[in-house]
C-alpha cells in the first residue's frame, strides 16, 4: 500500500487537501482550512485543520463556492456496489 499524498480537489480544481491511503489500507483526508489555488499570482499559506478518518462529509470550497463530498472507501461485502455518494446497494 501507499502513503503518498494525492490532491484533493474541488470540480473547479481548487486544492482543498491531500487524501492518501495508508499502509493499513484507511483513507485519510489532510484538509486544509482554505482552498488553494495554486496557479494565482499570490497563492495562500497552507494550514490544515483536520485529518478525516472514516467519515462521509461535504466540503465547500471558498474561493468558488463548490462543494465535494468526501467518503473514505471502504472494502465492501461480495454483491455490494458503491454508488457516487458512497453509499452501498445490495445488489441480487
Amino acid at each position: 500500500m501507499s502513503d503518498e499524498l494525492v490532491d484533493w480537489k474541488c470540480p473547479n480544481g481548487h486544492i482543498l487537501g491531500k487524501a492518501r491511503k495508508t499502509g493499513r489500507g484507511a483513507h485519510q483526508l489532510i484538509l486544509y482550512r482554505n482552498a488553494v489555488d495554486f496557479t494565482a499570482e499570490d497563492p495562500k499559506a497552507v494550514e490544515v485543520i483536520a485529518v478525516i478518518r472514516g467519515q462521509g462529509m461535504d466540503i465547500r470550497c471558498d474561493i468558488c463556492d463548490a462543494k465535494r463530498t468526501w467518503a473514505a472507501k471502504k472494502k465492501l461485502p461480495n454483491g455490494v456496489v458503491p454508488t457516487l455518494r458512497g453509499l452501498a446497494i445490495k445488489t441480487v
